[in-house]
């Protein structure tokens, strides 16, 4: 009983950050649509995007693949 009370409550957090995350978002992206025209806009949300896509491919790389890899061509 208390497995589904702590999952409906994560799905209730869940989506209340989901919620929220997408009101400030699309006040600050409305904002730079507003300052920097949409062009601009869609260029630095894009930069934004590769940016963190390069850095997760790195961070989430697994050592451990790239070791076993290395000894077994060894």
């Amino acid at each position: 009983m208390t497995c589904a009370c702590h999952a409906t409550l994560f799905l209730i957090g869940f989506n209340l950050s989901k919620q929220l995350s997408g009101v400030v978002l699309s006040v600050w992206v409305g904002r730079m649509y507003d300052t920097v025209g949409f062009h601009q806009a869609y260029l630095i949300l894009g930069l934004i995007t590769a940016t963190f896509t390069v850095i997760s491919i790195f961070a989430l790389t697994s050592r451990t693949v790239q070791r076993s890899v290395a000894l077994e061509s060894n």
